[in-house]
């Protein structure tokens, strides 16, 4: 019995499907935003990151929990990073509210990097929320390694059984 071929894999047509994925989520997010919220945890796909935050409920009184939503406005005017970097940001209780931007326009080599707007705006949250962000690049390759290696795998299994046939047909 011969393996079959590599077209034939779901292994290949597995991750084949997961990086083309994550390559139109990559591209996805330096067109639009998007973004799913729950009570406490948001994700986000947006300039170049996909992102997870998690939220801590405001306390406004002893009968009234407010929302846990993020107490910032962000610029809009910023540039992106063709390889932005992995980050993990968390709230330090900086005092005041942190209104990045108030919309001037700024020419595109003086717009600060989306990760710099952040990291100003994030140190004002309260501690114990936290952002992670993950760029479309390391998902790309994290996925691309996993794959790589479970091809390898394959192929290796496949030789070890077609030997196995042939020292058993003798």
């Amino acid at each position: 019995m011969t393996p079959r071929p590599l077209y034939r894999s779901l292994t290949f047509w597995s991750g084949i499907f997961l990086m083309s994925f994550i390559a139109w989520a990559w591209w996805k997010s330096l067109v639009t935003e998007f973004s799913y919220n729950s009570p406490r945890m948001e994700l986000q796909n947006y300039a170049g990151y996909l992102s997870v935050s998690w939220l801590q409920p405001r306390v406004i009184s002893h009968h009234i929990v407010s929302a846990p939503g993020l107490m910032m406005i962000i610029r809009q005017d910023f540039r992106i990073h063709p390889m932005p970097s992995p980050a993990f940001l968390h709230g330090q209780d900086k005092p005041g509210f942190p209104i990045v931007s108030l919309g001037q326009q700024l020419a595109e080599e003086d717009k600060p990097y989306f990760h710099a707007t952040l990291q100003e705006a994030w140190a004002h949250q309260r501690r114990g929320n936290f952002l992670l962000l993950l760029p479309h690049w390391l998902l790309l390759l994290a996925a691309g390694v996993t794959w790589s290696g479970l091809l390898v795998w394959r192929a290796r299994r496949h030789r070890g059984a077609g030997r196995a046939i042939l020292t058993e047909a003798s």
